[in-house]
């Protein structure tokens, strides 16, 4: 009987633990502005040679006119020159990039000087920081 309460505490702790380790894989707000919150999932970022490439969500605070209440933004990160350019970015109908695609544009931008103070800066400050 006691050995049977044993198990179970230990189960119980087991699943606390677990559950701990689950909760600090949530996605990271890094930045908000009047319009979005931004958000950099788990295992959201690699590396593409000296570059690092991340994958954001921004959500809407209120829907744009298209309706779209979230985006997922793939950016690229030159950490030694302060810059970066979007590759792809996709608007959804639900928040946390879900629901249906509204729009889908995968065309690179040119590089461009981290702006201060901008979201961008924020995630450079953090994902370069791992470089």
């Amino acid at each position: 009987m006691k050995k049977s309460k044993k198990t179970k505490r230990l189960l119980f702790v087991g699943l606390i633990l677990s559950s701990c380790a689950v909760f600090a894989e949530e996605w990271q707000t890094y930045f908000e502005s009047d319009k979005f919150n931004f958000y950099l999932p788990p295992n959201s970022t690699q590396r593409a040679g000296e570059n690092i490439i991340t994958h954001t969500i921004h959500d809407f605070k209120t829907p744009s006119d298209r309706a779209e209440r979230s985006r997922q933004i793939t950016r690229e990160y030159d950490c030694v020159h302060a810059q970066s350019r979007v590759l792809k970015l996709v608007t959804y109908s639900k928040e946390k990039a879900a629901g249906q695609i509204i729009r889908d544009e995968t065309e690179t931008e040119a590089w461009t000087a981290i702006p201060p103070n901008s979201a961008v800066a924020a995630l450079a400050s953090i994902i370069c920081k791992t470089k």
